[in-house]
């Protein structure tokens, strides 16, 4: 039996991209079979896509104060949110804050600062509602159009 902890990340979530226009890139991705899952108003609108079937998110915004058009950060899941607040602290990471609620994805977030300085995001693997209910029925829908 192996004495190995279990890792405090349990996969990559979403990648967020920051463009200026956000309707020419859910097009985009959905020319390569994407799907948009989930819509908001933040960041002047934006787009949750997935493949269908697939866990990983593309998170679309658009550009918003002092950002500029790319890659904005990459957001891991993790189960225990509270544990990894826990160790970034212990480890003296810059800018943690504490886990928060987003309201815009339903999603518990914690965000701080990598050892060159970029955003490093954990988001918690469950989504709460009222936005799990709206996000459970755009995937319902989603399957069931692609049925036969």
């Amino acid at each position: 039996m192996s004495n190995k902890k279990k890792p405090l990340i349990a996969y990559l979530d979403h990648i967020e991209f920051v463009v200026n226009d956000v309707e020419e890139y859910v097009k985009f991705f959905e020319t390569w079979g994407f799907e948009v899952s989930l819509r908001s108003d933040h960041h002047h609108g934006s787009a949750e896509m997935k493949l269908p079937e697939q866990n990983l998110t593309l998170e679309i915004h658009g550009v918003e104060g002092e950002e500029y058009p790319g890659i904005n950060h990459l957001g891991w899941a993790t189960d225990d949110i509270e544990g990894c607040a826990k160790v970034a602290k212990e480890k003296g990471y810059k800018q943690v804050g504490e886990p928060r609620l987003y309201q815009p994805t339903g999603r518990m977030l914690l965000n701080f600062r990598d050892p060159d300085g970029f955003r490093f995001q954990l988001t918690g693997t469950q989504r709460v509602a009222p936005v799990a209910g709206i996000y459970d029925k755009v995937q319902a829908e989603m399957r069931a159009q692609r049925r036969p």
